[in-house]
């Protein structure tokens, strides 16, 4: 029998009054569907409600209608009563008593009363499981005192009150796909048959000769491809008769989602949805909630940044919602300073002009989660007034929609709900929250629409017995189907053994079931799989794979074959259609334009797209030309120069600078700038104790110079735990560790007793031309020695990798050296006259305390002479081809050594197609 078979003899049973009971929600909604439809093409009163319930409606109708003195518990009692059992009977240690044991623990208790385990009671076993049934005797004796049971053990009652006589239908009853069902229920099932005349029908089981396999490169081609597939169904037949099935909602649901979204935009309501991604739906999920509980995370996780930021960004507050985009620009503040927590600290390195953006600068916020900010315990009831008044004083929520509103139904439902069972319980605001997360999970969001319309995405428990015409199960992968045992840490290895999904066995057992029964949802099914995951690592398939029915994908490009689907997703059109102008552009360009160095047009949109496929050099008006590059050039920009001219052009030119990463901890380049002026103001301070008053010139007097420098220098930052850090690094702790700049100070000294002077630091020189070229050069020393005999050496401090001697003498990239010894042998270097004609260079290299070197890279021989000339034929070359217009990207080089982290990749070729196109209009219009 397949499963159209079998839904139509249900149909026919439920037309003479018979009870159908489902495992699932969804097969019971679409045998009322199907049944509604038939009714109604017959004009027989198709709105009429059959007798069809799923199981545990069924068995809930069933207890209710008979008024019993006792109730199955709703879950926030039941966690509210093991709550107060942990507090008596605490658990062995390392486990807390947390919210996370205590759902744990039901769910334990769910698992042993749906197998026929007694929960607490077994043979000898570990601790752990000792210690569960004590648990477990404690709660059901609060719980039968209060009226209450587990929710669970109803089949078990029901099963004790039909042998007492006691009927539980009125009349026939079909029950559908119990094969799985607990021990209670299935007994259940089994006293239905023998003393009520119920019938069970057991899902039909398919084959796999009319099934496809289908492999894929990863889970975005994998996604692409079935798109592309529906595409193609959508022409064949209705939407609803197609579905997609996901063993692994975590990979794939929210994939999925979004890709139907942008091909088919937002999913329409009613008749009309394009596709449905009904169920697990969750609460906790919702965008109302996770903004709703926003002020909350960032008050008991420690104010971080993060968190704070997030609540800026938030649309749902109507205090920031406004402001968004100016509340942005705080955090990259933040990032500079590395302020990463603490709310009065996150407001006080923020200028009074960028808070007046908020009306109050910031005291709302304060304000607002004031309340939320005890470490102590209070009662849920208080915590829950105190999130409602930060809500009521950020304006929470701005609703957008239907289903904002509907999901802010939901939210204002669940509060009373954990207020009623938890309004008396002491927490902390981290209990609150994880109570309040789980509160939520419980609940599930129906959106608004008709269920059967559209594409179906739905999961493979709920797929079975379902009846669709074609049918993919993407992921069809080892440890999805079948998956790995349960860990079920407080069973016994008995107790394991006896529940599904226990064991191995039971799983495998289990997944080959599904497996067959998704073969018997459709006439057309394609099981697919990608051969790799998001980081590259390969996805072995499942052992239901049928490797020998295989058939490859390939890979294909979003750019280069776009399918129909893809087509329609708005961010895929407008590329193309700005890749097809951009290369109609390039090519009238290069047509227009003449001589070397010109663009070419590009063989097709992703030709455009490809650096390497445009030509070598953009030659820009001489007028133009001469803007890029100032008469006076600073070294670190001529070192950019050097490396890249495209570079230069984006970073000096044109001043576009990315946004700094978020870097845990200190920016390198900032503790570089800190230590650089701790050591400019130590050694301006140093000299003039040297000149002023010599007696102090000693070494101790030095070091406490030395901590008063850095004092100073950081007195507004020394609150952040970052920097606190960083002066203990540098500075040391007491004597038995010393600290980087201690060591600097003891070789430092070391130097001067052996004859070296100090002649000074951070001197600032300009004017230093360049052979060939009418541009000078500017730049800053960091430190000039000398000794009577040794001579004259430039120091430039490093507190990161020194440059390699590749860099200096090969590719002549790092121009610092040779650019300090061509000032001071020029005499451009003000307040200075050499002595003698010994001159040589190096570099302090500050990484570590235990990393502290004096390197002396260019020393005095007779070739220095011959390198700086060289050099600076290098440079002037550099800086000619700049000043006739020639932008020629690093990429277009033999070796085409872009640096990989280069923020730029992806405007250069683009913009220099843009620049030259702009170029050649601007010269015609001339």
């Amino acid at each position: 029998m397949t499963n159209q078979a079998l839904q139509e003899h249900l149909a026919a049973l439920l037309e003479k009054g018979v009870t159908v009971i489902t495992e699932s929600e969804r097969l019971a909604h679409q045998l009322l569907y199907a049944w509604r439809l038939a009714r109604a093409a017959t004009e027989s009163g198709g709105w009429e409600r059959p007798q069809i319930f799923s199981l545990n409606g069924f068995l809930r109708r069933i207890w209710e209608s008979a008024w019993p003195k006792e109730m199955p518990a709703r879950a926030l009692y039941r966690w509210r009563v093991l709550s107060d059992c942990l507090r008596n009977q605490p658990p062995p240690g390392p486990l807390a008593a947390d919210a996370a044991l205590v759902l744990e623990l039901d769910d334990t208790f769910r698992w042993c009363l749906r197998y026929g385990l007694d929960p607490g009671e077994g043979g000898s076993s570990n601790e752990l499981v000792q210690w569960r049934r004590g648990v477990w005797r404690r709660f059901r004796e609060r719980m039968e005192t209060a009226g209450f049971f587990h929710e669970a053990e109803l089949p078990r009652r029901l099963v004790e009150a039909r042998e007492r006589g006691r009927r539980l239908a009125s009349g026939p009853v079909a029950a559908v796909g119990f094969e799985f069902a607990g021990t209670w229920e299935k007994r259940l099932l089994e006293m239905l048959v023998k003393k009520e005349g119920a019938r069970v029908f057991p899902l039909p089981q398919g084959n796999a000769e009319n099934a496809s396999f289908l492999a894929f490169a990863d889970r975005e081609q994998e996604r692409h491809g079935i798109l592309e597939r529906l595409d193609q169904d959508a022409r064949r037949g209705a939407l609803h008769e197609t579905a997609v099935v996901l063993l692994d909602p975590e990979h794939y649901r929210d994939g999925f989602r979004k890709l139907l979204a942008d091909v088919y935009g937002a999913p329409l309501q009613g008749s009309l949805a394009a596709y449905n991604v009904p169920g697990g739906d969750s609460l906790e999920r919702s965008p109302i909630f996770c903004a709703g509980l926003l002020p909350l995370e960032f008050a008991v996780q420690g104010e971080r940044r993060v968190d704070l930021l997030s609540l800026f960004r938030s649309p749902y507050f109507g205090r920031f919602a406004p402001r968004t985009r100016a509340l942005c620009r705080w955090d990259r503040l933040w990032r500079e300073k590395a302020v990463e927590k603490g709310l009065a600290l996150l407001l006080s390195v923020v200028p009074p002009e960028v808070r007046a953006v908020l009306p109050e600068g910031g005291e709302e916020v304060a304000r607002a989660v004031s309340g939320l900010r005890s470490t102590g315990l209070r009662s849920g009831s208080d915590w829950v007034r105190a999130l409602r008044a930060a809500w009521e004083e950020l304006e929470f929520p701005v609703l957008s929609g239907e289903e904002d509103r509907n999901e802010w139904k939901h939210l204002k439902q669940v509060l009373p709900a954990f207020e009623q069972a938890f309004g008396d319980e002491a927490m902390t605001g981290g209990d609150f929250l994880g109570w309040i997360r789980e509160a939520a999970r419980q609940v599930v969001v129906q959106r608004k629409g008709t269920e059967e319309a559209g594409f179906q995405v739905i999961g493979a428990l709920e797929a079975r017995g379902l009846v669709f015409r074609r049918l993919y199960v993407p992921g069809l992968v080892l440890g999805v189907l079948p998956q790995p045992a349960r860990s079920f840490p407080f069973l016994s290895r008995e107790e394991r053994s006896a529940v599904q999904g226990g064991t191995v066995e039971s799983q495998l057992r289990f997944g080959e079931h599904l497996f067959h029964q998704l073969l018997a949802v459709a006439p057309e099914v394609v099981f697919t799989r990608p051969g790799a995951d998001e980081k590259g690592e390969p996805l072995p398939p499942s052992p239901f794979w049928l490797q020998e029915r295989e058939r490859s994908s390939g890979t294909s490009s979003v750019w280069l074959d776009p399918g129909p689907a893809l087509q329609r997703a708005s961010w895929v059109a407008e590329g193309l259609a700005a890749l097809a102008g951009r290369h109609a552009e390039s090519g009238a360009a290069a047509k227009s334009l003449e001589g070397p160095g010109t663009l070419e047009p590009a063989t097709s949109a992703a030709a455009a797209m490809n650096p390497a496929a445009v030509s070598t050099a953009t030659n820009l008006p001489a007028a133009l030309a001469e803007q890029l590059v100032p008469r006076q050039i600073q070294a670190t920009e001529l070192e950019t120069l050097l490396k890249c001219p495209c570079l230069y052009l984006f970073r000096h030119v044109l001043g576009v600078e990315p946004l700094p990463d978020a870097i845990r901890g200190l920016d390198p380049r900032e503790r570089g700038r800190a230590v650089h002026g701790i050591l400019a103001a130590f050694s301006a301070r140093a000299e003039e104790i040297k000149r002023r008053e010599p007696a102090r010139w000693n070494f101790q007097t030095l070091e406490a110079l030395l901590r008063d420098q850095l004092a100073k220098a950081w007195r507004e930052v020394d609150s952040i735990a970052y920097w606190q850090v960083e002066k203990k690094r540098l500075l040391g702790v007491g004597e038995a560790v010393r600290g980087l700049l201690v060591v600097w100070l003891e070789k430092e000294w070391e130097r001067l007793e052996s004859g070296w002077s100090w002649v000074f630091a951070e001197r600032a020189f300009q004017g230093l031309e360049i052979r060939g070229v009418p541009v000078t050069l500017k730049g800053r020393l960091d430190r000039l020695d000398h000794h009577p005999e040794e001579g004259w050496i430039c120091w430039d401090y490093k507190t990161g990798r020194p440059p390699s001697t590749k860099e200096i003498f090969t590719e002549m990239s790092r121009p610092q050296l040779p650019a300090y010894l061509l000032a001071v042998k020029r005499g451009v270097v003000p307040g200075l006259s050499l002595e003698s004609d010994r001159l040589e260079a190096g570099f302090i290299e500050l990484t570590s305390a235990g990393n502290v070197r004096h390197i002396v890279v260019l020393k005095d021989s007779g070739q220095l002479d011959t390198f700086l000339a060289d050099w600076e034929t290098r440079v002037g070359e550099a800086l000619a081809a700049l000043l006739r217009g020639e932008l020629v990207p690093r990429w277009s080089g033999e070796d085409r050594g872009c640096a990989s982290e280069c923020p730029y990749a992806l405007l250069c070729s683009a913009f220099l197609q843009d620049v030259t196109h702009c170029a050649q209009e601007r010269q015609e219009a001339v």
